[in-house]
């Protein structure tokens, strides 16, 4: 029986050059803004002839360029041009083996539809099956773009971003910690959430497909047997409860798309808060490398934002796999048990027959 794990494990052995080009491309892309906010600080202690023990997390930059105003803006317009040449590069790799991977399943999946028994049809309506092909194919690129590519990438910068952060002050980094556990336990309860609601959602869409697949079909049986009303009034029930499930589904998501970003900003206001009694209480700070700190958290809240929703993103792949794997090992005609037919010896003999 063919799983999810197969048929990615498949395509990762099928497709190695461009799944690791991918990495390659989005990890310098990732790794730029980390250096990009880092390095105006740099460009703080050289306006105002700062020299601070922190400031020596900026040694891995290239010093010939660093010991001027002048040298760093070029300096700093390089990292700029490169930062939009790997942001390109990492969007565009990342759509391609999405599409190179909906390629390969878009062909399995047509195989495995024309394959099918009618009965199966028949019982659950050709709409079902016309919606993997948009919705479900969609939810399964986002699940290996976003959700495995994308995400491990995310991890890795994340972990950058931690790093740096405890290099340039500890207390900031320790903020963070603080904050992101639970975060991320609210956003996976909600998202468990999510899970059901969208299952409910799609059976609903899917039902409303093939109901109307099902009518036009039959356009002429209805127009002839006066029966518009009827079937407008079938609709209406089915498309109220599409539109009461697809509400009880954003209601869910919305929520989740405002706490994350707001529980985000939440910790920027006590990174903030920190900085201000350190400096009420007359505590010495490295200005260029507090700078720096928040420059960065900032610059990689969309990052953090991004892998706290990758839940959402799975969840929903999961459930498209799930019905794109229930087709593929569907029965097909071929696997319908025949009866046996065996060819007996002897004479085959023609008696009293005529031609006219």
């Amino acid at each position: 029986m063919l799983k999810k794990q197969t048929v990615i494990k498949n395509f990762f052995q099928e497709n190695k050059l461009a799944v690791l080009w991918a990495f390659v491309v989005s990890l310098f892309s990732n790794l730029l803004t980390i250096i990009i906010p880092v390095s105006i600080g740099k460009f703080y202690n050289l306006v105002f002839d700062l020299n601070s023990q922190r400031s020596r997390l900026f040694d891995f930059l290239p010093q010939w360029m660093m010991n001027s105003v002048p040298k760093f803006l070029v300096f700093f317009g390089t990292l700029v041009l490169l930062k939009v040449i790997f942001d390109y590069l990492k969007n565009y790799q990342i759509g391609k083996v999405g599409e190179m991977m909906l390629y390969e399943l878009r062909k399995d999946l047509f195989k495995a539809q024309l394959e099918m028994p009618m009965s199966i049809y028949e019982k659950k309506g050709v709409g079902k099956y016309l919606l993997r092909h948009s919705g479900d194919l969609k939810s399964i690129q986002n699940y290996l773009s976003k959700g495995l590519v994308t995400f491990g990438v995310d991890v890795f910068l994340l972990l950058l971003v931690l790093t740096a952060l405890y290099l340039l002050h500890p207390i900031l980094m320790l903020i963070v910690v603080l904050f992101l556990p639970f975060l991320a336990s609210l956003v996976y309860f909600l998202n468990k959430n999510l899970h059901d609601k969208s299952v409910i959602n799609r059976n609903n869409k899917s039902g409303l497909l093939s109901f109307v697949s099902a009518s036009l079909n039959v356009i002429i049986s209805i127009k002839g047997f006066n029966r518009i009303t009827p079937e407008l009034n079938k609709y209406k029930k089915r498309s109220a409860k599409l539109f009461e499930s697809g509400l009880s589904y954003h209601r869910i998501k919305s929520l989740i798309t405002a706490i994350i970003p707001g529980f985000m900003y939440f910790m920027l206001l006590g990174i903030l808060y920190y900085v201000y009694t350190e400096k009420e209480a007359g505590n010495a700070l490295d200005a260029g490398a507090m700078l720096s700190a928040i420059l960065l958290l900032i610059t990689a809240l969309p990052v953090f934002r991004r892998a706290l929703r990758v839940t959402s993103v799975w969840e929903l792949g999961n459930i498209s796999f799930n019905k794109l794997l229930l087709l593929l090992n569907e029965r097909t005609d071929d696997d319908q048990t025949l009866i046996d037919f065996k060819f007996n010896t002897g004479k085959v003999a023609f008696r009293d027959v005529t031609f006219d």
